[in-house]
């Protein structure tokens, strides 16, 4: 009852509470236990995942198996059944994986990244002018989206 009243749970409510604090502390330790894969296998199955419009899917995918279920994704086998999850033919991810189907695609496009200064994920790059390396928080997100609105309007009042 006390529950209830001081923290809104009911005896029904308890065993999820638990599950969740269960699943950030293994969320934790996956945290914890991690060393950085080489990820250009991971951005070429993200970018054939958006040629048929699911490359959302696939990131969060990637995500939920790096750092909550501790998937190894440097392993082809692994990125496969992430495809399959999304909805791609594991065969074809496969014999893509297998190949060096749009490796130099993915190390230009991580080149021209870095060339332009990003450094940190996530990136914002707002109005083709301002960059936003890193996570932001949500003012200065906010204060981007001004700054380069205004830098459009003056640029168009100026045309």
């Amino acid at each position: 009852m006390i529950l209830h009243h001081k923290f809104f749970w009911s005896p029904k409510s308890l065993p999820f509470a638990l599950q969740s604090a269960a699943t950030l502390l293994t969320l934790l330790h996956n945290l914890e236990s991690k060393r950085q894969p080489n990820t250009l296998d991971c951005h070429r199955l993200i970018l054939w995942a958006g040629q048929v419009g699911k490359a959302a899917a696939m990131k969060q995918r990637l995500m939920e198996l790096y750092f909550s279920e501790g998937g190894d994704l440097t392993q082809p086998e692994v990125l496969a059944a992430a495809a399959v999850d999304c909805g791609l033919d594991g065969e074809e991810v496969r014999a893509l994986l297998a190949s060096e189907q749009d490796v130099d695609t993915v190390e230009r496009e991580a080149q021209s990244a870095k060339d332009a200064g990003i450094d940190g994920v996530p990136c914002f790059i707002i109005g083709g002018m301002i960059a936003l390396s890193g996570a932001q928080p949500p003012e200065q997100l906010a204060a981007a989206i001004e700054r380069a609105a205004a830098e459009h309007a003056k640029r168009v009042a100026a045309e």
